[in-house]
């Protein structure tokens, strides 16, 4: 029998190393701090964190959508203007990007291109309302689903599933709702449900990279790793440049422990954003797998750099791969600075026991 003690939990509380990124709700602090400052009517404060947020993630429709919501408070027209067309090539059904874009086209005079806008606003969306105006249903099921968006960000998902559905039942048809009703069943563990809507909303846009990296999502979910790797292949090929694409890839051959090829799609995705701390440690999972020792200790030391806020976990795997490189002084003294953590500090004091201490 091993004497090896038990790994420890993670802090999502799940006991494999792999911590799967959940589609679309790792917002990046820029675009958080962005969006607080807007809603706090400091504009000019918003726009450079909005813009950085959209450089780091170009294939976020929603990200465009904010930055845009920005240059209109400052009356920069143009550039609103500019970055709702981007918005709606990522994702041509945003309806309220549509709406927008309207409102801004009649602002400076353009009232033929305004009206078109409108009506594919409009189009986008059906009425269950008998209201003379049918915007007003749309003003009530926008409302209701930016809370439901914000009920989901806090980790709140059967309240933002409630208050998509209301928001469905105003205008149903709208493409961003069923997204999200798609994307909280997921996040609740409804992977049939959200497997069902993300089908669906494939069969009008089987083009659309953020539900073909949810469907990817469910798939890796339920095992279904075949499956997954088609709809990131097609997803990787309308946004070659979409790092969270390669990041996924990257993720899916860990979990088949095939650290080439992961280690093939975490390089691109490090490559395409060199600050992102979750594709850094994946990699050095996949170079740990390929013994490659200093490499992997080099992406986890960068991952910890860029990390938010310190995690307790990268300093046990950091130890483990000093422990690999048979440096026990080292792997002794990561240990250490875990041990009175409470996910990880029993398998700390373990391991710490094991070398001798």
């Amino acid at each position: 029998m091993s004497s090896q003690p038990t790994p420890p939990k993670n802090p999502a509380g799940k006991w494999d190393v792999w911590r799967k990124p959940k589609r679309g709700k790792e917002i990046i602090p820029y675009m958080e701090e962005g969006l607080m400052l807007l809603n706090e009517d400091h504009v000019a404060e918003a726009i450079p964190l909005l813009e950085r947020a959209v450089a780091e993630r170009p294939r976020y429709a929603d990200y465009h959508y904010h930055l845009a919501r920005a240059y209109h408070r400052a009356e920069r027209i143009p550039e609103a203007i500019a970055t709702l067309q981007k918005a709606l090539e990522i994702n041509p059904n945003y309806t309220m990007a549509l709406n927008d874009l309207g409102i801004l086209y009649g602002l400076i005079g353009d009232y033929e291109k305004a009206r078109e806008q409108h009506r594919l606003a409009a189009q986008s969306f059906s009425y269950r309302t008998t209201e003379k105006n049918p915007f007003a249903a749309q003003d009530a099921a926008t409302e209701r689903f930016n809370q439901g968006i914000e009920l989901h960000r806090q980790g709140r998902t059967q309240e933002a599933k409630k208050a998509f559905l209301e928001a469905a039942n105003l205008k149903p048809g709208s493409w961003d709702i069923r997204f999200h009703l798609a994307l909280a069943d997921y996040s609740a563990g409804r992977l049939h449900a959200a497997e069902a809507r993300a089908q669906d909303l494939l069969l009008e846009d089987p083009h659309n990279v953020k539900v073909l990296a949810l469907a990817a999502d469910v798939a890796i979910e339920k095992r279904n790793f075949t499956q997954a790797q088609t709809c990131l292949e097609r997803a990787i090929q309308h946004a070659p440049d979409y790092p969270d694409l390669h990041l996924r890839m990257g993720v899916l051959f860990l979990e088949q422990e095939v650290y080439g090829e992961a280690m093939w799609f975490l390089e691109r995705a490090v490559e395409l954003n060199d600050n992102y701390a979750e594709a850094y440690f994946y990699l050095s999972q996949a170079y740990l797998g390929q013994n490659l020792y200093a490499e992997a200790q080099d992406a986890l030391e960068r991952c910890m750099q860029l990390a938010p806020k310190p995690d307790p976990f990268h300093h046990i795997c950091l130890a483990e791969i000093f422990e690999k490189r048979a440096e026990r002084g080292k792997a002794m003294h990561e240990y250490q600075k875990v041990v009175n953590d409470p996910g990880c500090g029993e398998f700390a004091r373990e391991k710490l026991k094991a070398l001798g201490a």
